[in-house]
């Protein structure tokens, strides 16, 4: 009997599977990456917008307290002037919400006095992605963030 070379099925049967099991496992850290991208592109954005919000305050600009309200069902953050939000003033700044994303308490709004840049809070959380950040406001208008479910210090 003549040995023939080649591979068996057996033998190309187990090198699809690895390569089945290293391709699934890459994707699912690929989409873990992309997940955790996601979010940390948002509380960007959220942090940024506060820290216009503020900005305007504490410049004065057009002798008014100004403040970000996230308005989840319309699904943008607005950055508004004035004491309280208003969604028919012209002054309104839009932007849109980049994802799906849940915020505790529902709609918050954050104020701040103008020209000491000031604030009542409220701190809140948004949650996405099978994750949580919590933005603490302080009184002095201090802004942080911590991660999943800690306390704002």
């Amino acid at each position: 009997m003549t040995k023939k070379s080649g591979f068996t099925m057996i033998e190309i049967a187990v090198v699809i599977g690895l390569f089945a099991i290293l391709i699934s496992l890459g994707l699912l850290m690929g989409m873990d990456v992309w997940r955790g991208s996601s979010m940390q592109s948002e509380q960007d954005i959220v942090l940024s917008l506060l820290y216009k919000a503020r900005s305007r305050a504490i410049s004065n600009i057009n002798e008014s307290n100004h403040g970000l309200y996230i308005d989840e069902a319309g699904e943008q953050y607005i950055i508004f002037e004035g004491d309280d939000y208003d969604s028919a003033s012209p002054d309104n700044i839009p932007f849109d919400i980049g994802g799906d994303f849940d915020f505790e308490p529902d709609n918050p709004k954050i104020i701040f006095t103008a020209r000491t840049g000031t604030t009542d809070g409220p701190s809140f959380t948004m949650t996405g992605q099978g994750k949580n950040r919590t933005f603490c406001i302080n009184e002095e208008g201090g802004i942080t963030w911590q991660n999943n479910d800690e306390n704002c210090l």
